[in-house]
């Protein structure tokens, strides 16, 4: 199990783990200064992160912004519930928030507890280093 503390929030900004069309979006608004503006406005544009891997090979997408299910409902966080999507294999405890509980890999699960998310990934080993 990884031992560093995992903290989901914090994953959600790190620009390192941007979607490449998201990053380049973001590196273009901080050239011509309207990032740092829209951000005081609170006005920060959508982000896309690229899917979480564990440690045992479990990926899911975890996305939240003003247009996932999440809480709060925008594109500032903190966030306490997330969207996770498309997971690699069936997670039990992600199986009450399942748009489409048939089919649990193409799925969407709305406004997951960040807790339920953060233990997930420990049972499955912390993140891929």
């Amino acid at each position: 199990m990884n031992a560093v503390k995992f903290d989901l929030n914090a994953y959600l900004w790190d620009e390192s783990n941007l979607h490449p069309n998201f990053a380049a979006l973001f590196k273009r608004r901080r050239a011509n200064g309207s990032y740092w503006k829209d951000a005081w406005a609170g006005k920060l544009p959508i982000r896309q992160v690229n899917p979480i891997t564990c440690a045992d090979g479990l990926t899911m997408s975890v996305q939240a912004s003003e247009t996932h299910y999440c809480s709060p409902r925008s594109n500032l966080g903190p966030y306490t519930e997330v969207e996770v999507g498309f997971p690699s294999q069936l997670v039990e405890e992600l199986m009450e928030y399942a748009e489409s509980p048939d089919t649990p890999t193409d799925t969407v699960y709305a406004n997951v507890p960040v807790a339920v998310v953060k233990a997930v990934i420990e049972k499955h080993g912390g993140l891929k280093a």
